[in-house]
């Protein structure tokens, strides 16, 4: 594909429908209105195909960029991208695979007419759409989500929750801001079925607080580098919860598809695919003896939808009685008659024509090689190029013009 036709597909590039779209002041407008369709599907798909262990986490993130746009953010933790689109993402601690994404337009639109606040109503969201609740799911959130209110209307839909959370938070027992907290011995109050844990690691920094509803009070011993170290289980469960979150934000953050665009949806479109690759490379890692790396597996992706030559492809087996071309046409090992099967999405010999086939030159004609820089005896009549037995897999099938026909002098 030339940069021409590469650039007018671009231009004219969407994935909704900008007819169907609701009015600004309509109660049922949608601002992501641009990426909708894409975005949802996305996450149904991110749900089908994976189902994620018992404990998932809830955080924030960023979509960088500086466009001209109502609902860019600014959060100066965020070291990767401190400006761009917020977004709240539901990820399974163990892997870091990303369940479900929803876009954050501001309380206006997120969190009209609830009373119980942004972050309450942001996890019962998420956990509503991804189908969690009432299936005895734990949650591990940062200190910007836990509350005790939160917590009791998890456990009434069967999901328990841990977290950290801040000390002048509203129904944390006061006898926490009171007692004075010593280093290494953790302080343990339970109200029901919630337990609240306060611990100094150092002398020198502020006690730490979380509150739970699926941990007990009882400490853990571990192994670390410098010797042994006892800590509360709750900080452990809340360590582990959050792993993945940490992991993926590393993960997708080092290898993100970064385009200069003035759309704002066209950034957002590409960050989902991001997502939906590291998905796949997660599942991949899950169902296979002879894992590969993330890049390497990328290059297979970009070759799998290039329809490539075979020898792009160790992810799928190739079958030695016959020697076929991921491009769909026949090889010569196969003696022309048998179509590829292990691409059905890809280009077939239905789609190249019956014409792509390794064929001898008539006589003693020579043609020279597609791939090589050698003459041959054979060649592929719809690529109208000759070809080697060797090369067969690695030639692109395409029909090439002899060349441009000469121009006729004024006198003829």
């Amino acid at each position: 594909m030339s940069l021409d036709d590469f650039l007018l597909i671009s231009r004219f590039f969407h994935v909704s429908d900008s007819s169907k779209v609701k009015p600004r002041g309509d109660p049922n407008f949608d601002p992501w209105h641009k990426i909708r369709p894409f975005l949802d599907s996305c996450n149904e798909l991110f749900k089908r195909h994976y189902k994620p262990k018992e404990t998932v986490s809830i955080d924030e993130s960023m979509i960088g960029m500086r466009n001209r746009f109502g609902y860019i953010q600014y959060m100066p933790n965020k070291r990767h991208s401190r400006y761009g689109i917020k977004k709240f993402e539901l990820f399974e601690a163990d892997v870091g695979y990303v369940f479900h994404t929803d876009l954050y337009s501001g309380r206006d639109f997120y969190a009209s007419g609830s009373e119980k606040g942004l972050s309450h109503t942001v996890v019962m969201s998420i956990l509503e759409k991804s189908r969690l609740l009432n299936k005895g799911y734990h949650l591990v959130t940062d200190n910007f989500y836990t509350k005790v209110p939160l917590a009791e209307a998890l456990l009434e839909n069967k999901t328990s929750l841990t977290g950290t959370i801040r000390i002048n938070s509203k129904g944390l027992p006061q006898i926490l801001k009171k007692e004075k907290m010593k280093v290494g011995e953790p302080l343990y109050v339970r109200k029901g079925q919630l337990l609240t844990c306060g611990v100094k690691g150092k002398a020198t920094r502020k006690p730490v607080y979380l509150l739970s509803s699926y941990a007990h009070a009882e400490n853990i011993t571990l192994q670390k580098r410098h010797g042994e170290v006892v800590k509360p289980k709750v900080i452990n469960d809340y360590n582990i919860g959050m792993g993945g979150v940490i992991s993926v934000t590393k993960s997708y953050t080092s290898m993100l598809r970064k385009r200069p665009s003035r759309r704002y949806w066209k950034k957002i479109f590409t960050h989902l695919l991001d997502i939906a690759v590291l998905n796949a490379y997660i599942m991949y890692q899950q169902n296979t003896d002879k894992p590969v790396k993330r890049s390497e597996f990328l290059r297979l992706i970009v070759a799998c939808l290039c329809c490539n030559e075979e020898r792009f492809y160790p992810l799928i087996p190739a079958s030695p009685s016959t020697s076929r071309s991921l491009s769909g046409a026949t090889s010569p090992a196969s003696g022309g008659s048998h179509q590829s099967s292990l691409s059905p999405g890809r280009c077939t010999v239905s789609v190249l024509g019956p014409e792509h086939k390794y064929a001898r030159l008539d006589g003693t004609k020579l043609r020279l090689c597609a791939v090589c820089p050698k003459h041959s005896k054979h060649w592929c009549p719809g690529c109208n190029v000759g070809i080697h037995e060797g090369c067969w897999h690695q030639l692109e099938h395409y029909f090439r013009a002899k060349g441009r026909p000469k121009r006729k002098s004024e006198d003829e």
